[in-house]
């Protein structure tokens, strides 16, 4: 039982993630007044996709982690709880995988090139098809399992059109 929550926090922090990352893609703006630094850095990182590689793990992850550390902090007052630890802890290593994807195989260490091998983090080539286009699809950059679900249920397409309904419109429609 504890192996399948483990499992399902680790899918649920990819969508989460993802979700973040689209709204990012889709209505982030460059030196915009919430989350800068996360934002500018998803933002260039379409414009230099390889400059992720020559990050530090803190500067992948800094900002998640201080995040994760208030909402994990604040749930406290409710008592310990491990699913929340453990699903904080996924969400901040999140775009370490990010990054592994854009890495050349040369570079990554045997355990990351053997979790891409057996698809328990996301492959080059799955990650691949974000960069392809408009960057309009594959937000999620953990795992290969949540993209085609949400791209069969055309989920952003859906919330792009259900935010619009409330007059929320994408900034970058092409990025």
């Amino acid at each position: 039982m504890i192996l399948i929550k483990i499992v399902l926090l680790y899918l649920l922090a990819d969508f989460v993630t993802g979700l973040f990352h689209f709204l990012v893609d889709r209505y982030g703006k460059m030196n915009g007044r919430y989350m800068t630094k996360s934002v500018n850095l998803l933002l260039i990182h379409h414009e230099e996709p390889r400059k992720i590689i020559s990050q530090t793990y803190w500067e992948i992850t800094g900002g998640v982690y201080k995040i994760s550390l208030l909402i994990f902090c604040i749930s406290l007052m409710w008592g310990f709880n491990w699913e929340l630890l453990i699903f904080l802890l996924f969400c901040s290593n999140g775009n370490m995988i990010h990054k592994w994807s854009h890495q050349q195989k040369s570079k990554t260490s045997f355990i990351i090139r053997f979790l891409q091998k057996f698809k328990l983090i996301q492959t080059q080539s799955h990650h691949s098809k974000h960069h392809i286009g408009h960057f309009n699809k594959n937000y999620c950059v953990m795992t290969i399992f949540i993209n085609p679900i949400l791209h069969q249920l055309r989920f952003w397409e859906s919330l792009i059109y259900l935010l619009k309904l409330v007059n929320i419109k994408p900034i970058n429609s092409s990025t």
